[in-house]
């Protein structure tokens, strides 16, 4: 499965929502390297999938290159090992902060502590991700409700796709560019 952005279904939000640090020297962090870090939300949009997790792409600008990819998963152990099963061959824990695969490099384990101290001091942004993955969720929903209304609207009687100069299916007479299209664009 390919996650989706966050911030790309939601650019309005990147100014007041967007997660980043700065790291100005090593004496704070000891493999982290100073530059930006962006904390990139991907999300699951599977509509039918109700993982509620994030994967977590922590992003450098200057140069743009991916350092960690985290993934958090903020229900119980308990909610996990009932929605995807213990016995399910790929099962592994998901409750918490995790990597995927697993990593014993230093740097990416300085980056998981660095994310799971924001959690733990900054209860708003924990928060603010699972309102996240409501949203997206919500978003992906409504954007297969019209992919479905889009097709149904656009089957023409003998049921195949409506061309656009055909009549259009809702029996109005019209082509079906001068009528229905119109809706199913708009």
């Amino acid at each position: 499965m390919i996650f989706s952005s966050f911030f790309e279904e939601f650019p309005e939000l990147v100014e007041s929502e967007f997660r980043n640090i700065f790291v100005f020297g090593n004496d704070t962090h000891k493999y982290i390297p100073p530059g930006n870090y962006a904390f990139l939300e991907l999300f699951c949009p599977d509509v039918d999938c109700d993982c509620r997790k994030v994967i977590i792409n922590i992003v450098s600008v200057n140069p743009t290159k991916v350092w960690a990819i985290l993934n958090y998963g903020w229900e119980s152990e308990e909610y996990y090992k009932t929605w995807w099963g213990t016995n399910h061959k790929h099962y592994k824990p998901m409750s918490g902060v995790t990597f995927d695969p697993p990593t014993k490099d230093p740097l990416k384990n300085e980056f998981l502590t660095v994310f799971q101290d924001i959690l733990k001091q900054d209860k708003n942004y924990a928060r603010r991700l699972e309102r996240h993955y409501v949203m997206f969720k919500e978003k992906m929903q409504e954007k297969e409700r019209k992919k479905s209304a889009m097709k149904k609207l656009t089957l023409n009687s003998s049921g195949k796709q409506a061309g656009r100069n055909d009549l259009c299916p809702c029996n109005s007479g019209n082509k079906f560019k001068k009528c229905c299209l119109l809706k199913v664009v708009n």
